[in-house]
């Protein structure tokens, strides 16, 4: 582990559109937080600090900018990620995946926001914004439809913005996982409960919902002679009806903070590991700072 900690520090660069971008936010975050639980302190301060400059370029906008930035369009009462997923298919320009893309940037600001009482005192009220967008929990609010991507009474979300005529899927049950806890490890780094308890409900629900219809746990959802151990809910529009693509990305992505390991059987008949549920798991993390 330190020898891939010590790599990583030579590669540069966060990358430039909210999906992918995002997720190398992130790896800087899981590296500073892994390099402090190891006591490399040297290395912990080099990933916060890149780290933190990444966050800051993302939750921030200066005249002029190209790329590394969140638009208001009030029209939709969202937030959009400057560049969708590199690829011709819809993204977060649709309002598609809020709640998986833009989870790895409020991960990321958890993170360092535990760390770093001024960072979290500084953007912690942009990040929340970010949050709010796909997980709005007040009941008033002018900003942003209430629980734009948890559909409370199917017991899961939905990852489509607008549906189509395929209808909507939710493609990656493991990101919203992702997506609702790093929710609530930044309510806690903001000590704001209503935020984190919020979180809890989505992360739980959407937990649930995960174990009974994409694993049928309790039995009582997969049609009669089902041989498989668990259903993908794909877009197939994204994945054009692709059988191992739709499986594994229920298993991404795979967190440095992780509840358990289930061995599940793809549509495809190969055994995969399904980190499941996925984390930051609400109730395992504290705040430690040096």
């Amino acid at each position: 582990m330190r020898a891939l900690i010590s790599e990583h520090l030579a590669r540069p660069g966060y990358g430039s559109e909210t999906y992918w971008g995002g997720k190398k936010v992130l790896l800087l975050a899981r590296y500073m937080e892994m390099a402090r639980q190891l006591g490399m302190r040297d290395e912990m301060r080099t990933f916060r600090d890149r780290a933190a400059e990444a966050a800051r370029d993302w939750l921030t906008y200066e005249p002029g900018e190209g790329e590394h930035f969140f638009a208001w369009y009030p029209n939709w009462g969202s937030l959009v990620g400057c560049r969708s997923r590199d690829n011709a298919n819809p993204g977060v320009d649709v309002l598609q995946d809020h709640h998986m893309c833009y989870g790895y940037h409020v991960y990321a600001a958890a993170l360092l926001m535990l760390q770093d009482p001024a960072f979290a005192k500084a953007y912690g009220p942009k990040a929340r914004l970010v949050a709010k967008d796909y997980a709005e929990w007040g009941p008033d609010c002018a900003l942003f439809g209430r629980f734009r991507n948890l559909d409370p009474w199917c017991g899961h979300s939905w990852s489509g913005g607008m549906g189509s005529d395929d209808g909507n899927g939710q493609e990656s049950s493991s990101q919203a996982m992702q997506g609702y806890g790093a929710m609530f490890l930044l309510g806690e780094a903001l000590g704001d409960t209503a935020m984190r308890d919020a979180a809890a409900f989505c992360w739980v629900t959407e937990a649930r919902g995960i174990a009974a219809y994409w694993f049928d746990r309790s039995r009582t959802v997969f049609p009669p002679g089902w041989q498989h151990t668990m259903r993908t809910l794909h877009d197939a529009h994204f994945f054009q009806r692709q059988v191992r693509p739709p499986s594994a990305v229920e298993v991404l992505p795979r967190c440095i903070f992780w509840a358990g390991s289930t061995p599940m059987r793809t549509l495809h008949g190969a055994y995969r590991i399904s980190f499941h549920p996925h984390v930051p798991t609400p109730g395992v993390r504290t705040r430690q700072v040096f």
